[in-house]
Protein backbone atom coordinates (compact mmCIF):
# COMPACT_ATOMS: atom_id res chain seq x y z
CA UNK A 1 0.00 0.00 0.00
CA UNK A 2 1.01 3.70 -0.91
CA UNK A 3 1.50 5.20 2.90
CA UNK A 4 2.97 8.86 3.13
CA UNK A 5 5.47 9.25 6.22
CA UNK A 6 3.90 10.61 9.67
CA UNK A 7 5.13 13.63 9.15
CA UNK A 8 2.96 14.47 5.53
CA UNK A 9 -0.61 15.38 5.48
CA UNK A 10 -3.36 14.74 3.04
CA UNK A 11 -3.04 18.69 3.07
CA UNK A 12 -6.73 19.24 3.81
CA UNK A 13 -8.10 20.20 7.36
CA UNK A 14 -11.40 19.97 8.74
CA UNK A 15 -12.64 21.88 11.75
CA UNK A 16 -15.76 21.61 13.49
CA UNK A 17 -16.64 25.69 15.62
CA UNK A 18 -18.96 25.45 18.47
CA UNK A 19 -20.34 28.42 20.00
CA UNK A 20 -22.56 30.99 19.33
CA UNK A 21 -21.65 32.54 15.66
CA UNK A 22 -19.05 35.13 16.58
CA UNK A 23 -17.03 32.01 18.62
CA UNK A 24 -17.55 30.06 15.07
CA UNK A 25 -15.78 33.03 13.22
CA UNK A 26 -13.01 33.48 15.47
CA UNK A 27 -12.56 29.55 15.05
CA UNK A 28 -12.64 30.18 11.27
CA UNK A 29 -10.32 32.67 10.97
CA UNK A 30 -7.79 30.86 13.37
CA UNK A 31 -7.79 28.07 11.25
CA UNK A 32 -7.63 30.39 8.09
CA UNK A 33 -4.29 31.15 9.64
CA UNK A 34 -3.24 27.98 10.63
CA UNK A 35 -4.06 26.47 7.21
CA UNK A 36 -2.13 29.47 5.73
CA UNK A 37 0.81 28.02 8.03
CA UNK A 38 0.83 24.39 6.87
CA UNK A 39 0.20 25.21 3.16
CA UNK A 40 -3.48 22.98 3.69
CA UNK A 41 -6.58 23.37 2.12
CA UNK A 42 -9.27 24.47 4.71
CA UNK A 43 -12.53 22.38 4.28
CA UNK A 44 -15.36 25.40 5.84
CA UNK A 45 -17.73 23.83 8.22
CA UNK A 46 -21.15 24.64 8.24
CA UNK A 47 -22.16 27.51 10.43
CA UNK A 48 -24.30 25.98 13.33
CA UNK A 49 -27.38 28.61 14.30
CA UNK A 50 -28.28 28.52 18.01
CA UNK A 51 -31.70 27.39 18.74
CA UNK A 52 -32.52 29.60 21.55
CA UNK A 53 -30.85 32.99 20.00
CA UNK A 54 -31.96 32.36 16.33
CA UNK A 55 -28.77 34.05 14.89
Amino acid sequence: ADVPPENETSGYIFIHAEGGLNQQRIAICNAVAIAKIMEATLILPVLKQDQIWKD
